[in-house]
């Protein structure tokens, strides 16, 4: 079975300030870009579901870490990457793809009712903890090993990084 390549995708815009994750697929050509599944918000607002096609985590600003977690079946991908060098990156709110309606499955985080308190995974949630229960849907339904858990999990910021700094996730 022929299988593509799935990334956690982070970026930090200061130190004060807790890690955006997200999750980079490669395109099958062109594989330094690919699409970014990934919540957008900030605490006090709540978050959205954004798919970001034909980004480049090379020359993304600020600068972005790509950790290979695992891989999927190529089937589970919707791949775009035929017009790398004329689209440019593109937002996108509609799911294309399996993979992708999976994660239109997970609720992104909700307004918090006390933003200013440690994130906490089930009140005071983030990009972090919903990129989270996004993988681990992948691997309850085994389409990634469970070792991407354990993988993404070692990136995360303690539960009281960057609360309060008033900066918003992405």
């Amino acid at each position: 079975m022929t299988s593509r390549p799935v990334h956690l995708l982070t970026s930090r815009a200061s130190s004060a300030q807790r890690k955006h994750f997200g999750i980079f697929i490669p395109y099958t050509k062109h594989q330094q870009n690919g699409t970014v599944i990934h919540v957008v918000g900030a605490p006090m607002v709540g978050y959205k579901l954004e798919f970001k096609r034909n980004f480049s985590p090379s020359t993304a600003q600020p600068p972005h870490t790509n950790t290979l977690i695992g891989h999927v079946a190529v089937d589970l991908v919707a791949d775009e990457g035929s017009d790398v060098d004329s689209a440019g990156l593109k937002l996108d709110y509609t799911p294309k793809g399996e993979l992708e309606k999976i994660a239109s499955q997970v609720p992104p985080p909700p307004i918090s009712k006390n933003f200013m308190a440690p994130v906490d995974g089930i009140v005071n949630r983030r990009c972090q903890e919903w990129t989270m229960d996004f993988i681990e849907r992948l691997v309850s339904r085994k389409y990634i090993e469970a070792e991407a858990l354990c993988i993404a999990q070692s990136h995360r910021d303690p539960p009281e990084h960057g609360v309060g700094s008033g900066v918003q996730d992405r």
